[in-house]
């Protein structure tokens, strides 16, 4: 928040308006914390539904309560006893939390959210709901910060605002990790074009840069590679209309992309090493893993049509994005009149560029970027690139709105625009009516809102024209349009308690099965039939099954097989009948049966015989060979460990449990292999009486440590490289930053 205030501050000391005479008394300006109050409150009143009431929830998809809400939940839990949540083992045998990149462990507003008080124990909504409105905040406030360092006037700006904030991406999409993402969108097209002005050159490209990197920091790798060539876009026009000659823009590119890199450590290195390490699900039959690009197929699938950009400025059907048709106007108009000023036509750019690349396959562009520039491919939802188009579209809004009174014929052609616009839509309406196709089943008439709009606009604008009302009064009333469209976008159609939450209400549900779990004890996991929820992790039970967008290669290849289910422990299934391993019913939970699988493997267990694994098909051919014993020889990856054999009673259990580390007591007979069935992954790290022991793969998927005869304690710690390092790269980035902005003044 103080940051953001910084960021404000000047905002008061920027605009259009002509210079104070000599002699006259100064007028006051409302100070910066003044402006973002009052933006804040603007936000708080725009989501009244979530922020004033406790009837309608924001929460209530498939993923955001399935999947969404108990990454929260587990990171609030785990934060509050004083960990960090690095490694989430309630799923799959244990899963890297901040290498999945989508629980947004490595951003900091997640932070706050995740330190605030709980009702015993469990994240209040109210906070959440808060959360969520604190998100939009940051757009309006970045982007109304963007367009005062244009030089455009307090309304103009908030104008520009509520265009990004409230509308396109920023008012459509729900998931935290992507618009947590999209926020930061402004303040690296304000950095960009102070560069393209030669202001503070070295500190706004640092600025540039970090931004773009907290971008990343947010969660999803989607939004960030959009912002990321959108800026290499900027960055070429600067150095194009400079013709390469100036070597210090140049090395200003280098300094922000640069700077960008080092702050989106703390998410790309864990993220990087974790792709290399798993599989992903984008939507083909099959995962796709860190070597293999996303099918073109996947992002022509989620490319937006050509015939939905309907959707940009009529609330029309499902075409999502929506703008609200007197922004999109505005924007027409902004451009038209203010085509004179560089940062408009960089708008412009980034506009059609954004929207050129949302049309995925339908555009040359889109295919030439999949297959030459690195990690775009990974980027499978083209249509998410609209995050970019509202960027170019808010400046452009802005400027229309702060123009009203400057060219009198563009403004009489975008009156008549405004009335053709809206009386053509009321007219389809009305024919629609006649021939018993009612609006409100087809889901159009929401357009009719657009409609009056338009025509509320036409005659703003008319009276503007005749001198009827100023220039000022018409860009307050047509901001007030602007905001009453975007209102009756996804904001309106909030569930309402009344109608139930669904989705919530199986997260509610879900206390019997895991009380029921806990019941069973701590030696064996519970797989859940048709329940796609991360309950376990909600709850903190370990369970086999949850939704979940990528696993561990390792992991991913043992849960293929019903003998790889009984080695890592998956005692249990919560069912309608018997099936595969599980054949013996304990009792039942509600209308499910509790089966049993009478060969599943103990948590921990010892060998005392190994044999080298040399590849992903040499695991599934020891788990396929039935005349191979696995409680007795283990393969692993890499060379074999020398063990003995012994006629002795040995044992081994486990002593302490929790996210990143797991204690274990073992009495052996002679020099063996103490086998845990928790997901191996690199960043364990294992000590054997206090001194360092190497962690093995065991049985191609899981954790082994080679102990001596005797008793002994087998200590494993999740400590990965890979954030620490991503840490000081991000810390790195904000020092240097500082530096530089302190020393380019």
């Amino acid at each position: 928040m103080t940051l953001m205030l910084k960021w404000l501050k000047s905002t008061t000391m920027v605009g259009t308006g002509q210079p104070e005479a000599p002699g006259q008394p100064r007028q006051r300006r409302p100070r910066g914390w003044v402006v973002a109050l009052l933006l804040f409150l603007l936000t708080a009143c725009y989501y009244w539904r979530i922020t004033f009431t406790d009837q309608y929830t924001w929460l209530n998809s498939p993923d955001l309560a399935s999947q969404v809400l108990p990454w929260f939940q587990f990171q609030v839990g785990e934060i509050q006893r004083g960990r960090l949540p690095l490694w989430d083992p309630y799923m799959f045998g244990g899963q890297p939390l901040i290498g999945q990149a989508q629980p947004g462990a490595a951003y900091p507003l997640n932070w706050i959210l995740f330190v605030l008080p709980t009702r015993r124990g469990w994240i209040r909504m109210e906070h959440l709901n808060w959360y969520y409105v604190v998100i939009h905040f940051m757009a309006v406030a970045f982007a109304f910060r963007l367009c005062r360092d244009l030089g455009l006037s307090r309304i103009a700006s908030a104008g520009g605002g509520m265009t990004y904030g409230f509308g396109g991406y920023m008012g459509h999409i729900d998931w935290p990790q992507m618009i947590n993402g999209a926020a930061w969108g402004p303040l690296i097209l304000m950095f960009l074009l102070r560069i393209a002005r030669g202001e503070r050159v070295r500190a706004n490209a640092a600025k540039g840069g970090l931004a773009l990197g907290v971008s990343v920091l947010s969660g999803h790798h989607q939004v960030p590679t959009y912002f990321a060539l959108m800026a290499a876009g900027v960055w070429v026009w600067i150095l194009w209309r400079n013709r390469l000659a100036d070597r210090r823009l140049i090395a200003a590119a280098a300094l922000f992309f640069t700077i960008a890199g080092l702050a989106s450590g703390l998410q790309s290195i864990p993220g990087w090493e974790y792709s290399r390490n798993a599989v992903r699900w984008v939507g083909a039959p099959e995962p796709v893993g860190h070597s293999e690009k996303v099918p073109y197929s996947i992002h022509e699938q989620y490319s937006l049509r050509p015939h939905n950009t309907i959707g940009l400025g009529l609330l029309h059907g499902e075409a999502g994005h929506n703008t609200g048709l007197v922004a999109l106007l505005l924007a027409l108009l902004g451009a038209a009149v203010a085509w004179d000023r560089a940062a408009v036509r960089v708008a412009a750019g980034v506009a059609t560029g954004g929207l050129l690349y949302a049309y995925g396959a339908g555009t040359v562009l889109h295919g030439v970027l999949y297959s030459l520039v690195p990690l775009v491919e990974k980027a499978r939802n083209p249509q998410m690139a609209t995050c970019v188009l509202q960027t170019g579209l808010a400046v452009l809004a802005a400027h229309g709105l702060d123009r009203l009174d400057q060219d009198r014929r563009w403004l009489a052609r975008m009156q008549r625009a405004f009335f053709a616009i809206g009386a053509g839509v009321l007219a389809v309406w009305y024919v629609w009516d006649v021939f018993g196709r009612s609006p409100q089943t087809s889901g159009d008439a929401r357009a009719t809102l657009n409609a009056v709009s338009a025509l509320l606009a036409s005659a703003v604008l008319s009276g503007l024209i005749r001198g009827a009302v100023s220039a000022r009064s018409a860009a307050v009333c047509l901001s007030g349009l602007m905001l009453v469209e975007l209102g009756e976008g996804s904001v309106a159609y909030l569930p309402h308690k009344l109608n139930g939450f669904p989705q919530l209400d199986m997260i509610a549900k879900s206390d019997g099965l895991m009380e029921a779990v806990r019941s069973l004890g701590p030696e064996g996991r519970a797989d859940i039939e048709n329940f796609p929820y991360s309950v376990g992790a909600y709850h903190g039970v370990e369970t086999w099954n949850g939704h979940i967008a990528s696993l561990t290669r390792n992991t991913h290849t043992l849960f293929q097989n019903d003998r790889a289910l009984e080695l890592l422990g998956v005692r249990f299934l919560l069912g309608k009948e018997r099936r595969g391993i599980w054949t013996e019913q304990t009792g039942t939970v509600g209308e499910r049966a509790i089966l049993r699988a009478p060969g599943a493997f103990p948590r921990t267990w010892i060998v005392h015989q190994a044999v080298e694994l040399r590849d992903r098909q040499a695991t599934l051919d020891m788990l396929q060979d039935r005349n191979w014993d696995l409680r007795t020889k283990a393969g692993v990856r890499g060379p074999a460990p020398a063990l003995e054999t012994c006629d002795a009673t040995e044992g081994s259990w486990m002593l302490r449990r929790d996210s990143n580390r797991v204690d274990v007591w073992a009495e052996l007979g002679c020099r063996g292999m103490v086998v845990l069935s928790d997901t191996w992954y690199p960043g364990w790290t294992a000590w054997v009486d206090g001194r360092s022991a190497q962690l093995i793969e065991a049985y191609g998927g899981i954790r082994g440590v080679v102990a001596e005869k005797g008793r002994h304690r087998i200590e494993m710690r999740y400590r990965p490289w890979s954030v620490y390092a991503g840490f000081l790269t991000t810390a790195a980035a904000c020092v240097c930053t500082l530096l530089i902005c302190r020393m380019d003044r």
